[in-house]
């Protein structure tokens, strides 16, 4: 039986790695939660990158681009925060990891859905969470 319930992972801010087209950037996550599945759901809030007084910031940009368009060309996302991956971790081992794709969702304006397969880095205490956006 799926487990659709949300578990908060992290709230605070915390910086993830976004590939998509032919360039990347570094932008603000908030707002992280899973559902344990199957499949595996992470969902990340981008939101906060668009609320700033200074749109010349480079975080601005990328989230705008992305934003208007560019969200459908996105290849993956790096998460290395030990926090989140903590509770990551704590929550997987509770869960059903192996069945993939998992989904991402990603709130930018509007929710955006991905199937993705992950790659977790770190032997007992996972240390990065690569998500490949599957074609």
């Amino acid at each position: 039986m799926a487990d659709t319930h949300w578990w908060s992972i992290r709230k605070t801010a915390t910086i993830i790695l976004v590939d998509y087209g032919d360039t990347f950037a570094t932008l603000f996550v908030t707002d992280i939660r899973m559902q344990k599945g199957p499949p595996v759901t992470i969902e990340l809030d981008l939101g906060k990158n668009l609320r700033t007084r200074n749109t010349d910031e480079y975080t601005y940009i990328d989230a705008m681009e992305l934003a208007e368009g560019e969200i459908t060309r996105l290849e993956q996302l790096s998460l290395n925060d030990p926090h989140v991956m903590k509770g990551l971790t704590r929550l997987l081992r509770d869960a059903e990891p192996s069945v993939t794709p998992w989904r991402l969702a990603v709130n930018l304006k509007g929710r955006h859905e991905f199937d993705v397969h992950p790659e977790i880095r770190g032997r007992e205490e996972a240390t990065d969470l690569r998500l490949r956006v599957v074609e």
